[in-house]
């Protein structure tokens, strides 16, 4: 989707709501998140070229030989302010800015099928093959996070549930991996520390919804869960599958009228 279709929509969103608001309010909210990335595998044929991200080289594969490609999540943590529009019966809008840090570790491997005692070569990480730091395949990420949401209060107004859209901007990133300017004649492969967004999708949606308890007053703590819907990397670095978070977060706010 184009980014001017999303500012438009935006755009038509705040305006809607600030016509129909019976009160306008703002609240800040803080959370900590923790990113849930699906594996991936893929088939390969002989004598293939393998060009996975992170990695160069050529290697004879057989038909039974897959690539794994894996994630460790890592803690992260969110800063949000939203503007929220009361309407009519415990119903609300609301549209916000914040900044989200997602953290995990990225890994390929090939994956032998053939049975013990062949001529397979078992499982072998390719993400470093003479790297031995520990630092390869880790991955940060700061995004320009811009929901917009719609919500119902119950429970004496002390209960919420919140359903809604994100749309999130590559706001930095800082990934360690391989050299990808790396030629098969150099004798070793160099890890770099790229702060390029190479391979990163710029622009991401996700859906999520959110229950929250006010234990106070205008204190409101919260869990929320969010679905990426398109892909971490652009299609140079889909190699294996398309990778897409799913994210936890456990958070509080505060409402200020």
């Amino acid at each position: 989707m184009d980014k001017k279709i999303v500012l438009v929509f935006l755009s038509l969103f705040i305006s809607l709501a600030y016509v129909k608001a019976q009160k306008i309010g703002l609240e800040v909210q803080a959370s900590v998140n923790y990113p849930f990335i699906p594996d991936y595998t893929r088939s390969f044929y002989p004598y293939k070229w393998v060009p996975v991200a992170n990695v160069s080289g050529v290697i004879v594969i057989g038909n039974s030989t897959k690539i794994l490609e894996s994630f460790r999540g890592n803690p992260g943590g969110k800063l949000g302010m939203n503007v929220r529009f009361e309407l009519k019966k415990d119903f609300y809008l609301r549209a916000g800015i914040g900044l989200n840090f997602i953290s995990f570790r990225r890994e390929i491997s090939y994956i032998d099928l053939e049975k013990p005692g062949t001529s397979g070569f078992g499982t072998i990480t390719i993400t470093a093959p003479y790297i031995k730091s520990k630092d390869i395949g880790k991955t940060y990420l700061l995004y320009t996070d811009i929901p917009v949401s719609a919500g119902y209060r119950f429970l004496k107004k002390r209960m919420s549930v919140n359903l809604g859209v994100t749309l999130s901007l590559l706001a930095f990133s800082e990934q360690y991996i391989i050299d990808p300017y790396h030629t098969t004649n150099d004798l070793y492969e160099e890890m770099i520390r790229d702060n390029t967004s190479m391979g990163l999708k710029n622009l991401t949606f996700s859906v999520n919804a959110e229950l929250a308890y006010e234990i106070r007053p205008k204190i409101p703590v919260f869990i929320r869960y969010s679905r990426q819907l398109s892909p971490l990397y652009d299609k140079d670095f889909q190699y294996v599958g398309k990778a897409k978070f799913n994210l936890l977060e456990l958070g509080a706010g505060y409402r200020i009228y």
